[in-house]
C-alpha cells in the first residue's frame, strides 16, 4: 500500500523509476533527511541494469560491467557499504576478414601493437590522444561538461577520420564505442569519445560479484519502493504547494519529484502545467536504440582453454553482432563449475530488421566462428530492450541540457537519456537531481 508521506515534520519527494538514476536520486535525498517513495512501474528493481537467475547462471540484463571511470557510481556504492566490485582486466580479440588481433582492452597502448596500423597511424594515434589529454575535454558522463564541448553538427565519424585517420577508425574508435551505443558512430557527437579518450590510459573494468542488479539494491535498500505501480501523472498542486502524483489510480501529494524513467514515459506523465509542448517535444525526440542482448548458457564449456574474454567485429561496414562477452573467467562465482556464459549484443539496424529467433541463430554461428567448433547452448535466454540505451546525435547534448534547465523548481530530471551511455551517466544525474531538488526543498 502507498502511505502519504508525512508532509508537516519532513519534506516528501517522489522519485519516478528504481533503475540506477532512480535509485542515485532516491538515496542521495534519503541521505538528507527527505522523506522518499520510489514508484516502479515494474516488479524488480534496476530498470534496464538488472541481474536474473537461470539454471544455476547469473545472467546480467543490460550492463554487463563498471569501469573505475565511473567515479560517482563508484562513491556512492562504497558510501552505501557494497565493497563486493572485483577487477576484471579483460584480454580482447578484434576480428576482421584475416582473423583475430589481440588487444588489452582496458589498455589503450595496445592498440599500438596492432599489425593491420601502419606506423603512420600509430603515430597520428599518440600525437591526438596527448594533445586530448594536455588540452581541456569534457566530462563523458555529464550533460553540461559534454554540451560545452559540443562542435555545432559534426558527427564523431567526421572528427575521429580527420583526426586519427581511416585505421584507426576503425580499429580502435568502432570497437570502443558502438557496442556501447549500439548504434554507428556517424549518428553520435563527438565529446564523449574526446572525454575517453583523455581518460582510457587509466580505465579499468569492474563487476559486481553477485551481478548489476547489485547496484539499485544497494543504493534502494531502506528506502519505500513501491513495485508495479507506474505513475499516470505527475501535477501541480494549486497554489504551487506541492505536486500531486497519481499511481494506480491514487494522488498523493509531495513536496518535490524526480523523473527518473526514460524519456518518453516522463512526457506522458508530466502534465501541461509542468512542461511546455516544446519541452514534451525534446524528450520524445530523445534518441534510443534498440538492442537485443542473448545469454548463451552451456553447462560444459567447449572453450576452457578461450585465449579472450571479450571478443568485437572491425573493419567496414555494418556489423550487426557488435560483440561478445565471455563470464568464466570475468565472473566465475555466477557461473557453475565447468560452465560458460557469453552474452551476445546486436546492433540497433539488425535489431530492427530482424525477429529474436533470428537473431539468436546469428549470434551462436558467431561465437562458434569466433571460438571454434559447432558447439550449440544449454539453454538461450534473449532479452529484447526496445529502448536499450540512450545516444547522442549531433546537438543533442544542449538540448537535454535546455531542457533540464526549463524544468519548474521542484521537478527535475534524470537519466541516460541527459547524457547518453548508461550507468554512470544514470547515476551522475540522478546523484545531480537529487542535490538539486533537496537544495530548493531547504529553501522553502
Amino acid at each position: 500500500m502507498i502511505k502519504n508521506p508525512e508532509r508537516k515534520e519532513r519534506k516528501s519527494v517522489a522519485v519516478i523509476g528504481a533503475g540506477n538514476a532512480g535509485a542515485a536520486a532516491a538515496y542521495t535525498l534519503s541521505r538528507r533527511g527527505f522523506d522518499v517513495v520510489v514508484f516502479e512501474s515494474t516488479n524488480t528493481l534496476g530498470g534496464r541494469c538488472q541481474s536474473v537467475e537461470r539454471e544455476g547462471f547469473t545472467i546480467d540484463i543490460g550492463a554487463v560491467y563498471l569501469l573505475n571511470l565511473y567515479s560517482r557510481t563508484v562513491a556512492l556504492l562504497k558510501e552505501a557499504g557494497y565493497r563486493d566490485l572485483q577487477e576484471w582486466s579483460p584480454p580482447g580479440a578484434l576480428f576482421d576478414d584475416s582473423g583475430s588481433h589481440r588487444v588489452q582492452y582496458d589498455f589503450l597502448p595496445s592498440f599500438l601493437k596492432l599489425t593491420t596500423l601502419s606506423l603512420g597511424d600509430k603515430l597520428k594515434m599518440i600525437l591526438t590522444a596527448l594533445s586530448v589529454i594536455l588540452r581541456p575535454a569534457p566530462s563523458p558522463y555529464d550533460t553540461d561538461s559534454l554540451a560545452a564541448f559540443e562542435p555545432g553538427q559534426e558527427t564523431m565519424e567526421t572528427w575521429s577520420r580527420r583526426h586519427l585517420g581511416d585505421r584507426v577508425h576503425e580499429y580502435l574508435v568502432r570497437p570502443w564505442i558502438e557496442p556501447a551505443f549500439g548504434v554507428g558512430v556517424e549518428a553520435l557527437s563527438p565529446p564523449f569519445l574526446q572525454g575517453i579518450l583523455k581518460r582510457a590510459y587509466r580505465a579499468k573494468f569492474r563487476v559486481p560479484r553477485a551481478g548489476m542488479g547489485e547496484i539499485s539494491k544497494t543504493l534502494l535498500k531502506g528506502i519505500n519502493v513501491e513495485l508495479n505501480s507506474p505513475v499516470e501523472s505527475v501535477n501541480r498542486l494549486a497554489g504551487n504547494t506541492g505536486f500531486s502524483v497519481t499511481a494506480k489510480g491514487k494522488a498523493i501529494q509531495f513536496d518535490g519529484v524526480v523523473a527518473a524513467t526514460t524519456a518518453n514515459v516522463t512526457a506522458e506523465i508530466l502534465g501541461d502545467d509542468i512542461i511546455s509542448e516544446n519541452e514534451k517535444s525534446l524528450l520524445q525526440q530523445a534518441p534510443y536504440a534498440k538492442m537485443v542482448s542473448i545469454a548463451l548458457g552451456y553447462h560444459k564449456n567447449p572453450w576452457p582453454d578461450a585465449p579472450f574474454d571479450l571478443a568485437l567485429p572491425v573493419g567496414t561496414g555494418n556489423q550487426p553482432i557488435v560483440g561478445i562477452i565471455l563470464h568464466g573467467k570475468k565472473s566465475p562465482q555466477n557461473v557453475p563449475e565447468g560452465g560458460q556464459l557469453i552474452n551476445v549484443f546486436t546492433n540497433n539496424k539488425a535489431s530492427q530488421e530482424f525477429n529474436t529467433d533470428t537473431l539468436c541463430e546469428m549470434a551462436i554461428n558467431q561465437v562458434n566462428q569466433w571460438l571454434g567448433g559447432n558447439c550449440r547452448p544449454d539453454f538461450i535466454e534473449c532479452n529484447v530492450h526496445e529502448r536499450a540505451l540512450a545516444y547522442a546525435p549531433p546537438g543533442h547534448y544542449q538540448k537535454m541540457q535546455s531542457l533540464r534547465r526549463a524544468m519548474p523548481h521542484g521537478v527535475v530530471l534524470a537519466g541516460d537519456y541527459l547524457a547518453h551511455l548508461g550507468v554512470e551517466t544514470a547515476i551522475v544525474s540522478g546523484e545531480r537531481a537529487g542535490i538539486e531538488l533537496g537544495r530548493f526543498l531547504n529553501k522553502i
